[in-house]
């Protein structure tokens, strides 16, 4: 069940909340509407079991909510805490999803099978050299006014490029480093590009090696 709801997780704190969602969080309805998104999300990837473990579906929604609401209030209040609480905030979530995917694991043992457990690795896989990915790396960089620029500007690109380079690891294994290195599009342009050539390759050897890790222990 851990990699339902982590999969939910990620699709709506990432995919399904775009910038306008992201700004409207300051307000109660933009949290409501965000978390909203989320139980919806979890509901349609636990297949037929939503109505055994609504429950605790709805716990993990509302604890959520609680988490968000308190980082927000806490980011008005101190804005220089901004990134810090970006890691602490997504530790938090994902600390949360790990037990109550433990709580329902003891009482439906077979719900987490209403997918198919690889496939909702890989998903979440592309899924985080993609996009959580360029938010993560967004806002390590934002004391760098050029380089979070140039990230900003070449977000499409770039997300297909992270995923064409996890999709020939995955492949290829080692011998895709040395056909991924030669790549330089979409980076040849930006004044930064080696960093960003070589972080982006750094981060899909580490989740391609994560996504054969975890493969191999379902």
């Amino acid at each position: 069940m851990f990699w339902n709801l982590f999969l939910a997780h990620l699709l709506g704190d990432y995919p399904l909340q775009p910038m306008w969602l992201v700004r409207s969080k300051s307000q109660l309805w933009g949290l409501v509407l965000h978390t909203g998104i989320h139980v919806l999300t979890m509901l349609l990837l636990v297949g037929a079991f939503r109505s055994e473990i609504w429950p605790q579906l709805l716990a993990l929604a509302i604890f959520h909510f609680i988490v968000d609401v308190v980082k927000y209030r806490l980011t008005d209040a101190r804005p220089e805490w901004a990134t810090s609480s970006y890691f602490i905030d997504q530790a938090i979530h994902i600390l949360s999803i790990i037990v109550v995917a433990a709580w329902i694991d003891s009482i439906v043992p077979e719900a987490g099978a209403a997918f198919n457990t690889a496939l909702l690795i890989t998903i979440s896989g592309y899924i985080l050299i993609a996009h959580v990915w360029f938010v993560t790396e967004k806002t390590f960089s934002h004391a760098n006014v050029g380089y979070s620029q140039e990230v900003q500007s070449t977000l499409w690109p770039r997300m297909i490029a992270r995923a064409a380079f996890l999709t020939v690891f995955l492949a290829g294994g080692t011998f895709g480093l040395g056909i991924a290195a030669v790549f330089q599009l979409p980076y040849y342009r930006d004044s930064y590009w080696r960093r960003a050539l070589t972080t982006d390759l750094v981060v899909a050897v580490v989740i391609a090696v994560t996504i054969g890790l975890a493969l191999s222990s379902i």
